[in-house]
């Protein structure tokens, strides 16, 4: 049940099915993709399914346009979030997916030591113990998406050997990556509050 949005790449939908739904939800959706996936579910319950497969895509040349990437896919969504033509339930995953998304810079634990340290508090464990071990999984889990992303990224490319120093470069990175995530959502959600605007970014990407 893909109510948590849906990315447009590899995707495999049978051609009666996408007759049914079409792709022209009017000019202002911006990703069509997840409200495609919310309206499959609300549709067709049960009816999608996972299949091993990987698509290799072209990423952001630049931080800049990364970011104004990201800014346009969380506009998208706080706007399909907003969307009474879908159902709530199917809303609220998503509402809630992109929120745990501009939160990603507090979940790590290097920023929850240094603001301890900064505080004079040297105590940062969590007010009950039954969360460490979600939040470890959640942690271990985006460390994960990570590290497989450099090691698919490097066997896709000229050098498919990663370099000695790009692991621990990554790991220390993490909280960077997640803060530009986060700036990138908030921007997206400046966007989304503004309402009468619809410019949409196209971003450039080398092939």
């Amino acid at each position: 049940m893909p109510r948590a949005g849906l990315h447009g790449e590899l995707l495999l939908v049978r051609a009666s099915v996408e007759a049914a739904t079409g792709w022209d939800f009017g000019p202002q959706a911006i990703v069509e993709d997840a409200q495609f996936a919310l309206l499959f579910c609300g549709r067709h319950p049960g009816g999608s399914d996972w299949f091993p497969g990987r698509s290799y895509g072209a990423s952001p040349a630049t931080v800049a346009d990364f970011v104004r990437q990201r800014e346009r896919w969380s506009w998208g969504l706080f706007r399909l979030a907003a969307n009474r033509t879908v159902p709530l339930r199917h809303r609220l995953l998503l509402l809630h997916n992109v929120l745990i998304w501009a939160c990603g810079p507090i979940q790590h634990l290097g920023l929850i030591v240094l603001v301890g340290a900064l505080l004079g508090d040297t105590d940062t464990t969590p007010v009950s113990a039954v969360l460490l071990p979600i939040w470890a999984s959640n942690m271990a889990y985006s460390i994960w998406l990570y590290w497989e992303g450099l090691k698919i990224n490097a066997g896709a490319s000229e050098h498919p050997r990663r370099r000695w120093w790009e692991p621990p470069c990554l790991l220390l990175l993490i909280p960077v990556f997640s803060l530009l995530e986060a700036i990138a959502v908030f921007r997206g959600l400046v966007r989304f509050l503004r309402n009468g605007e619809s410019t949409f970014n196209v971003i450039a990407k080398p092939m």
